[in-house]
């Protein structure tokens, strides 16, 4: 779906998304994106010395893919995860549960390939 996405080879879109240049879609959720700017999980990640996990995640912006390394609590928390708006990341409080579920569900389906 997305030939230049810094993703793993194995990566996949998790079942019930669709994903485009255009945004994410959930499946049943109509054509009209929700999303309007693909995310995708480039690599996984643990603080050693805090112990907890981060995620790596990579979205398209200003014609390049932008890194953003969030704690996996933030990717986890529709309220957390808006605070990363101010680093470009593509989402509102209008849509931040949305983008919360499919990074879950992104997560689980690609954990094994998470470098």
């Amino acid at each position: 779906m997305l030939p230049d996405a810094p993703v793993p080879p194995d990566s996949v879109v998790p079942l019930g998304w669709v994903v485009s240049p255009g945004g994410i879609v959930p499946a049943a959720g109509g054509k009209t994106p929700e999303l309007l700017t693909p995310v995708v999980m480039v690599e996984c990640g643990r603080d050693a010395h805090r112990g907890t996990e981060t995620l790596t995640l990579a979205f398209p912006r200003d014609g390049a893919w932008r890194r953003l390394v969030v704690d996996r609590r933030d990717a986890a928390d529709a309220h957390a995860i808006v605070r990363h708006a101010s680093a470009g990341l593509p989402v509102t409080s209008n849509n931040a549960r949305l983008l919360v579920q499919y990074l879950s569900e992104y997560e689980a389906a690609n954990r094994q390939h998470c470098p």
